[in-house]
């Protein structure tokens, strides 16, 4: 079974009011040391391995960004229950903008961080 995830980064873009709409705003990059970009998620990172999750880093946010929001889910393991959808295995939010990484094996969220 090809075991691949999307990872989905969404930025809370509460920008400062002097932000115009469709103004440029960079290149948010989000990474892994986990990981290569565009591969399969290694099966250490599921649930057929350490079910741990995988090194995050981010840079690039753009100016005025207050916190971030992780979204993790997987398009080839649909929820059984509602099968049209996919699994959303992690949601975390209210990741503060001074926060840029989540290390491997994450075990205490950065203070404010919620899950969902």
């Amino acid at each position: 079974m090809r075991i691949q995830a999307l990872i989905i980064f969404i930025l809370m873009l509460l920008l400062n009011p002097n932000t115009k709409r469709g103004e440029k705003i960079g290149h948010f990059k989000l990474q892994s040391k986990s990981f290569a970009e565009k591969s399969e998620i290694p099966s250490r990172f599921t649930c057929q391995g350490a079910d741990v999750s995988p090194e995050l880093h981010w840079a690039n946010a753009p100016a005025g960004t207050r916190s971030f929001v992780l979204i993790v889910d997987d398009p080839d393991a649909p929820d059984p229950a509602h099968p049209r959808m996919t699994w959303v295995h992690w949601i975390l939010y209210n990741i503060p903008d001074s926060v840029n990484a989540l290390p491997e094996g994450v075990k205490q969220l950065p203070e404010g961080v919620m899950q969902g």
